[in-house]
């Protein structure tokens, strides 16, 4: 466990009946940035404690929902009925958090994440996502964009 680093597990209402498992992992002081970590589609935010600890080593707070249907959410298992809804359940993690934020995601969390950046109504520092899906989060190389 990282020195200094604050962990937290919530529910976020969703507008539409569901709710969101929300982890965040923070340092003790205040965070230089916040990083939201969006993870892929046969995952959870549970398999990204060792990136966000690192992150919060380097002063950085990190919020990871479990989509819609994954993970500790609510929801029929392994459905969306639109990416748009995972687009607009990232937006309310954010809205009600935080401010402006780096967001992270592999595979179908990439191209949430994506979405999120280039629909939403606040600005977005910046993104990055893995290139290979299906790989051990901590091993995959990722790329940081300030756009998609």
């Amino acid at each position: 466990m990282t020195r200094g680093l604050r962990t937290a597990e919530e529910r976020v209402p969703t507008g539409n009946g569901l709710t969101l498992f929300v982890r965040s992992w923070r340092p003790e002081g205040p965070a230089r940035a916040v990083v939201v970590i969006v993870h892929g589609f046969n995952s959870h935010s549970g398999e990204y404690a060792w990136v966000a600890s690192q992150l919060v080593t380097a002063g950085l707070a990190v919020y990871a929902p479990d989509l819609r249907g994954r993970g500790k959410s609510d929801g029929e298992r392994f459905f969306v009925n639109s990416f748009g809804d995972w687009v607009n359940d990232v937006a309310k993690v954010i809205s009600l958090r935080i401010a402006s934020s780096r967001r992270r995601g592999p595979s179908s969390g990439g191209n949430t994440s994506c979405l999120t950046t280039s629909t939403a109504p606040y600005s977005s520092i910046g993104l990055a996502w893995n290139l290979i899906s299906g790989e051990s989060p901590r091993d995959t190389p990722s790329i940081v964009s300030s756009s998609c």
